[in-house]
This record gives structure tokens, C-alpha cells and sequence, in this order.
């Protein structure tokens, strides 16, 4: 929202009812909040809000902002307070389309995991991951992409490396595999290689409900093929440990 009032309001008026309904259901659900961004002091002022004062777990934060990429400098500010405060952030494609994905769907159905990807390798490349070590990222969609071209995007930096230019980062592979991904895929084989490219233990469950149900969301890790210990870490231990959640009694 381009007033910074506005986005005030609309943002303390989600996280309030998202907290509140939490609430309601004797501690089975926790939520993460949103933020006014652009409005970077609004969005700092609330995060403290959400999490100090709602009790929130996390914030949420699009792949983008009003068309600007989260390495943007002027977010510098927003990420070093999270870093302070070592705060797990969960990030979601905006729909804003990439090239001939105009038809068929395709800015939704391939468009948002193209967003996952390159916005996880900026904020590799950037250096903004090494900067901020204690925000803790989680990536849509198994991270889009990436377990694909890991290799290739080490190369392409060793290539770089070689010709005397200096990249905030020599082995991006490495600071990828700090980011954490969410299983929404519900392909087996993907689920697997994700598994190699980044270790199960940065992997855990999504649904993207309402857009699947939630159990066969569960059922395609179950069925994947995956080692007992590696599922278990899959479904339950990994958010579990990030987000600090015990096990109710």
C-alpha cells in the first residue's frame, strides 16, 4: 500500500485476528505475522508488535515488495532487526509473472516457483544471508528451482571467481543450504532430490491450503519413498526445532 497509514492498518488488523484466532483453539495453532512494507520503520515498529506482544512465531515477507527485490538496500534496516532478534521469516511469490508465463496459468502454476528461485539466490548472492546469519529463511515449493541448479549456479560464481571479479559469496551452494524449504511439491522424486541438495533436516512440511488438502500434502512425503527417520525429520522435527515448538501433552 503506498500509505503508509494504510498499510499500518491493514497489517496490525491481520496479525490481530490472526492471533486472535489462534487463540480459540487451546494452543494448537501458532501464526506469523505480516508487515507494512515498504514502509520499512512501519514494518520495524510492528515486528516488534507481532512478536513481543502477540506472541507470533515468525513473520511473513513476499518474494518481493512493490516490485522491489528483497536485497533492496533500503530493506537493509528491516533485516537487521530480524537479525537481531533472530526471527524466523516465511517468504511467498507475489504472482508478478515472468517472461511468456501470460497464458495458460502459468504465472501461478510454474511463474511463482521461478520468484522462490531467483529471490533465494539474490539474497545468496547479495551477501545478505551472510550479513544477517541469524534470520532464519524458509523458501516455498521445495525452493523452486534451486535443487536443480546448484551445481550450475556454483559454477557460474567459480567462473566469475576466475576471471578476478569478487562475489559476496565464492560457493553459493553452501549459503543456500542455511535457507530452509517447505514441502509443497507433491512429487516424490523432487521431495528426494531436495532432500540431498539441502539435508532433510531443512525441509518440513507445508500444505499451501487451501489450494491442497492438507492430507495429501502429508501423504506424499509418507509415500515417498524417503528413510523412516529422514520422513519423521520431514514432517514434525525440522519446524519443530526452528520454531520452537514443543510437543503438546
Amino acid at each position: 500500500m503506498a500509505k503508509v497509514e494504510d498499510a499500518v492498518a491493514c497489517a496490525r488488523f491481520v496479525n490481530d485476528l490472526y492471533t486472535d484466532i489462534c487463540k480459540g483453539y487451546d494452543g494448537r495453532f501458532a501464526c506469523c505475522a505480516t508487515t507494512p512494507l515498504p514502509h520499512v520503520g512501519a514494518a520495524i515498529e510492528e515486528v516488534g508488535r507481532a512478536l513481543d506482544t502477540l506472541g507470533m512465531v515468525g513473520i511473513n515477507v513476499g518474494t518481493s515488495v512493490a516490485g522491489r527485490p528483497l536485497d533492496d538496500p533500503a530493506f537493509e534496516p528491516f533485516f537487521r532487526e530480524l537479525d537481531r532478534r533472530g526471527t524466523v521469516v516465511i517468504l511467498h511469490p507475489q504472482g508478478i509473472g515472468a517472461p511468456m508465463t501470460d497464458a495458460y496459468g502459468l504465472s501461478w502454476m510454474m511463474g511463482g516457483c521461478f520468484e522462490d528461485t531467483v529471490t533465494s539466490v539474490r539474497l545468496v548472492m547479495s551477501g545478505l544471508t551472510t550479513r544477517y546469519p541469524n534470520v532464519k529463511i524458509i523458501v516455498p515449493h521445495l525452493g523452486g528451482t534451486l535443487p536443480f541448479l546448484m551445481q550450475r549456479i556454483d559454477d557460474s560464481v567459480g567462473r566469475a571467481l576466475y576471471r578476478g571479479e569478487k562475489p559476496a559469496v565464492s560457493k553459493p551452494s553452501e549459503a543456500v543450504r542455511t535457507l530452509y524449504f517447505d514441502t509443497v511439491n507433491n512429487y516424490g522424486a523432487a521431495l528426494e532430490l531436495s532432500c540431498r541438495a539441502f539435508g532433510a533436516d531443512h525441509i518440513m512440511l507445508g500444505t499451501d491450503f487451501p489450494y491442497l488438502s492438507i492430507k495429501e500434502c502429508v501423504d506424499y512425503v509418507i509415500e515417498s519413498g524417503l528413510p523412516q527417520e529422514q520422513i519423521d525429520t520431514v514432517l514434525d522435527r525440522s519446524a519443530m526445532r526452528l520454531l520452537e515448538v514443543k510437543t503438546r501433552t
